[in-house]
């Protein structure tokens, strides 16, 4: 079953980038980009493991899934599946972590 929980943090990065994309993009793109998220945030759901450990930007038992220009940062051994942050890949990640 497909089941997954955004953190308030993964929520907040959301609403930036769904901001981003609309204000750089438009409507059409935006639609399209978060119904692809949408699949793939299910398919990780299901298929937990996908992506890879980063240690080069945090030593926490998280995962790293690349989207676009992003990271899905999520713990794969929660469940529901957590989904921790959104993040851009041009940002330095280590600040966060």
């Amino acid at each position: 079953m497909t089941q997954y929980r955004l953190t308030e943090l993964a929520n907040h990065d959301l609403w930036e980038i769904r901001n981003r994309v609309l204000e750089d993009n438009g409507a059409i793109v935006l639609r399209r980009i978060m119904m692809e998220l949408d699949d793939k945030l299910k398919l990780l759901s299901d298929f937990p493991g996908m992506g890879r450990a980063r240690s080069e930007f945090t030593h926490d038992p998280v995962l790293f899934l690349p989207f676009y220009s992003w990271f899905i940062v999520y713990d794969p051994d929660s469940q529901p599946l957590q989904i921790l942050r959104f993040v851009s890949a041009r940002r330095d990640i280590r600040e966060l972590f």
